[in-house]
């Protein structure tokens, strides 16, 4: 029996590839937001950076503090 004859194997392989696709991204994110981090703590208090992240998003950070 192949894996797509098998309709339980087959929904196991789907839950399997669609949680590692979730965790990815989960990853991704969470070194997105990790990025802006550092480049808002970078900007300084009350000055405004604009760079580009890694998809080519244009990114506008405004410094934290005061």
């Amino acid at each position: 029996m192949t894996t797509m004859q098998d309709p339980l194997l087959l929904t196991a392989v789907m839950g399997a590839v669609r949680l590692a696709c979730w965790g990815m991204m989960l990853y991704a994110e969470r070194a997105r937001l990790r990025a802006l981090a550092r480049l808002s703590r970078a900007a300084g208090p009350g000055s405004t950076v604009a760079r580009r992240d890694g998809s080519g998003w244009l990114v506008i950070v405004r410094g934290e503090g005061e």
